[in-house]
Parts: C-alpha cells; sequence; structure tokens
C-alpha cells in the first residue's frame, strides 16, 4: 500500500493502483494485456473499461515520477499492453540460494529522524552477519522480507526480523533469529540504539556483538540437532561444509565453543560437546601439536574429566550422550575403564540410532579384545551409514584401526579401499599407518619418503596417544603401530621414536 522513493520521500496507493502494482511487480519483464491487468484489479471478467487500466498507469507513473518517454518502470507497448522493465520484486532479492536473510525491518517510517540510523543498524547486522559467516553462507538483505514471500525458499536456514520503536525518547531495537526449518527462536535480543556523537561507530559495535551471538546460538542449535541421530565425537563437525574434517574446521568450531562459552552458562550438553569438542583436539591435530611441542594432554584430560564427571547423570539420561561420556572417561585412562565398558553395552542396548550405536560399541569391543564381535559392528556401521557422509568416514576409520590392530591385511585392504573412495585425501593420512610394513605400497614409501624426522616422530605419537594406547591387549598395540614404526625407523632410525611410543610398545624399537 505504499513504498519509498530514493530520495528517502514515501508515497501511498490507493486499493486498485496496490493491486495493480503488485500484479505488474511479480511480473517482471512480461508483457501484460489490459485483460490481464483489467482481471488483476477488478477480479476476472471484469466489465471495466480497458481505459480504466490505462487511467491507473498514468497515476502510478506520476506517483513513481515514471516518464511515459523514457520508462524506468513502465513500459508501453502499443496496442498490446504494458510491461513491468524494472527486476521482478519476487527475484529482488534472489532467495533461492539463500542460507540466511535478514528482514523483515519493521517500525522504520514511525522513527522520524531517527529512521536513518535504525536503518543503518538493521545494514550493519546484515553485514555483521556476513563478515560472521565468512562467505561461506549466503547473507540475503530483505527489509521486506514477510511482505514479499520468501517465506519458502527451501535453502533458508534463518531469517533475522528487526522490530523498531521509541520509548522515552530512545530507539530501540528487538532483534529475533527464528530458524526457518524449526520455527523455533534461536536468539532474541532488545538493544538501544545510540544517539552519542560516536553513534555511528557504536552501531556498528552493536551489530558486530549482535551477529556473533547470532551465528554462535544458530551454530549450537543446529549442533544439538545434529548431535540426535549422529555420534557426539562428529556432530559439531556435521555442521560444516565439506565432508573432512581438518584442522580448519577445527579451529572454526572451537572460536564457536569459545564464544558461546563466554556469553552463557555452560548447559549439560555444552559441556558434554565441549569435552568431546577437546578430544577431537587431538584427533584432528594431533600431529602439529606433537610436532611443535604444544600439546597439553594432561591440563585437557583433566578438563575432559571434569567435564564429563559434572555431566554424568544427564548424560546417562540419552543413549547417544551415555555412549560419548563412557568413551571420554575410557580415553582419560583414570580407573573408569570398567565403568566406560558397562555404561556403553547398556546405552547400546537403547540407543534407537543404528549407526551411531553399533560404531561405537563396535569401536569400544576392539579396543577391550572382543574383536570378531567389534569388527561385526563396525562393519555394519560403514554399511548402514549415508555414502559419503562424516558419519561413513568415520565408522570406515574406525573399522581400519580394528583391522591393523587384529593383522587382518585382507578385510584391511577393502575397508582401505572404501575409506579411500569415501575421501579421496585419506591417502594421505592413511597409507603409511595402514600398509603392509613387509612389503609397503609405492605410494606409501613416495609419502614417508617426504616426511621430515620431526613429523615422523609426531605421527607416531598421534597414533600411539589417539589410538594405540586405547587398546587392552599389548599384541592389538603393537599390530596398531607396527607399520609406522618399521616404516619410519627405516628412514629414520630410532631417534623418530618418542619417549611415550617407546614406553608404550618396546618390542617394536629398533635395536
Amino acid at each position: 500500500m505504499s513504498a519509498r522513493l530514493e530520495n528517502g520521500d514515501k508515497i501511498s496507493f490507493t486499493r486498485s493502483e496496490a493491486r495493480l502494482l503488485a500484479f505488474m511487480t511479480q511480473r517482471g519483464n512480461r508483457l501484460l494485456s489490459r485483460d490481464q491487468l483489467l482481471d488483476a484489479v477488478g477480479g476476472e471478467g471484469s466489465e471495466k473499461n480497458d481505459r480504466n487500466i490505462d487511467f491507473l498507469i498514468n497515476r502510478l507513473r506520476r506517483k513513481l515520477g515514471d516518464d511515459a518517454r523514457k520508462p524506468r518502470f513502465i513500459e508501453t507497448r502499443y496496442g498490446e499492453g504494458y510491461v513491468w522493465i524494472r527486476r521482478a520484486l519476487t527475484d529482488a532479492p534472489q532467495t533461492s540460494q539463500a542460507s540466511i536473510i535478514v528482514g523483515p525491518v519493521k517500525g522504520l517510517d514511525e522513527l522520524g529522524d531517527a529512521r536513518a540510523a535504525a536503518l543503518d543498524f538493521a545494514r550493519a547486522t546484515c553485514a555483521a552477519l556476513k563478515q560472521e559467516t565468512d562467505g561461506e553462507r549466503a547473507v540475503i538483505w530483505a527489509p521486506d522480507h514477510d511482505e514479499t514471500g520468501f517465506c519458502d525458499a527451501r535453502s533458508v536456514d534463518m531469517n533475522v526480523e528487526i522490530v523498531c520503536f521509541t520509548t522515552d525518547g530512545r530507539v530501540e531495537c528487538i532483534v529475533t533469529a527464528r530458524s526457518k526449518r524449526t520455527g523455533t527462536v534461536v536468539h532474541a535480543e532488545r538493544l538501544s540504539l545510540a544517539s552519542t556523537a560516536d553513534g555511528l561507530a557504536e552501531l556498528s559495535r552493536t551489530a558486530r556483538n549482535l551477529g556473533t551471538a547470532i551465528i554462535v546460538r544458530e551454530w549450537a542449535a543446529r549442533v544439538k540437532q545434529a548431535s540426535e541421530n549422529l555420534p557426539l565425537p562428529i556432530s559439531s563437525f556435521d555442521v560444516g561444509g565439506a565432508a573432512d574434517i581438518d584442522a580448519k574446521l577445527w579451529k572454526t568450531i572451537d572460536v564457536r565453543f569459545r564464544a558461546l562459552r563466554a556469553s552463557e552458562a555452560d548447559t549439560p550438553h555444552t559441556a558434554l560437546l565441549y569435552a568431546c569438542h577437546l578430544h577431537a583436539k587431538y584427533v584432528v591435530l594431533g600431529p602439529h601439536l606433537f610436532s611443535s611441542g604444544t600439546d597439553t594432554c594432561d591440563a585437557d584430560e583433566t578438563e575432559i574429566e571434569r567435564l564429563v564427571l559434572s555431566t554424568l547423570d544427564f548424560a546417562q539420561a540419552d543413549p547417544n550422550h551415555a555412549i560419548a561420556a563412557a568413551k571420554l572417561l575410557y580415553f582419560v585412562d583414570q580407573g573408569y575403564k570398567d565403568m566406560a565398558i558397562e555404561i556403553t553395552e547398556r546405552a547400546h542396548r537403547a540407543h534407537t540410532v543404528a549407526c551411531a550405536s553399533l560404531a561405537a560399541i563396535g569401536q569400544m569391543r576392539s579396543f577391550t579384545g572382543q574383536n570378531a564381535s567389534g569388527i561385526d559392528c563396525l562393519r555394519q556401521a560403514a554399511t548402514l551409514s549415508p555414502k559419503g557422509s562424516r558419519l561413513r568416514i568415520y565408522c570406515l576409520a574406525l573399522l581400519c584401526q580394528a583391522l591393523m590392530a587384529v593383522d587382518d591385511r585382507t578385510g584391511l585392504a577393502a575397508a582401505r579401499q572404501d575409506l579411500n573412495a569415501a575421501l579421496p585425501a585419506a591417502v594421505l593420512i592413511f597409507e603409511p599407518l595402514f600398509t603392509d610394513p613387509d612389503k609397503p605400497s609405492l605410494r606409501a614409501r613416495a609419502l614417508v619418503g617426504v616426511l621430515s624426522p620431526a613429523r615422523a616422530k609426531a605421527l607416531l605419537s598421534h597414533s600411539a596417544y589417539v589410538s594405540a594406547r586405547l587398546f587392552l591387549d599389548q599384541a592389538q598395540r603393537e599390530n596398531a603401530l607396527r607399520t609406522p614404526m618399521t616404516l619410519f625407523q627405516r628412514r629414520f632410525g630410532p631417534s623418530v621414536v618418542a619417549e611415550m611410543v617407546a614406553r608404550l610398545v618396546p618390542a617394536l624399537v629398533s635395536r
């Protein structure tokens, strides 16, 4: 019923003008006959004279400042009809690939002189969201979001509504970020806009903080949803981009966790997820941490233990959480192994997500010497998980570790082939670890050939820390490390073996 011109002036439309304008703008760059326009204004089969359309068009042109001889909006096709020559409103902005929509923005017209500041804040919020997502998600500015019907865009994850108003002379905004998929509120905040001399700088700071808060809480909500169907160790990675889990993604997640934990007290769910995140630090960044000497294993294990014990009652109410807690207690190795095994077995019997349950129980049984059962569970988990998914890659990696530990070379070759197909980059990671130590592949020899002694030493420490030491049987520990120990010592000598690894598998150290 109204519009705002480029100079800021507001114009209003009659009901007929509004109907005509809505019909034309949604059919941009298409020839529309007078009969079509008559039906749009007065209903199908309208008896009105088609000259009425000409009068309406002329009134619209006057209000829009449009020149019929040099049209910007409405072009006349003599003897045929009219064309709206501006971009169709349903295409502006393009929302077909939008992930986050900033809009609607409400109340601007009632703010008077403060309108510009409120609009600047809304736009700054959009810019902050773009910066926070670092170009990985499409953030669209759509201040008329409700009116233009963008809510059906299938790719949209969230819209951010901004309602502006005045109270006691202050301009305030209520910002509500809402999931478009679930309808739940992700974040809501009420803000007073600065009216000081440095107001613009303050608006920008407020918008940046708001953008961070929205993205962090939306991320946390998505992680929580993912954790309902995925093992907790990979649920926070599942809301990322590519299928692989790399150092960059872990660091991005670390920033999110730190911001979330700084802004609010840990819930039991967040605490348990963060404990999984600290464990993932060594799975993902382990080689770098050990080679640079920046690992803080003892401190991180202490924190993992504290977090898990503080959430154990909460965790045991849900099988997925219980399994995650049990695996972490097993990992820190502070006398909890029997309890961890018991919790895992009990949770497995109650779990309703087959892949997550089979992967967890399969790994735990492999660690504790129940090899045939563990490997069978891991094979089933890999088969049931979606192709190309992080879950499938996770299950196949666990399967390879279990097969390596029992020296099943035939089964390992098949599992490695599946893993390399699911994640081609896995070759660079696992080939020197899983090849035949007596007859290493050409690719494994080439990869070992480009390693530095420090990198090789770190890779051995990493494999020992996150995997080999967790097997209770000494023969399985040795099987898990035999290939890299053989290849690396053959190239660099026994100095490549860190003290922690030498204590774990003394029989494999060259003399």
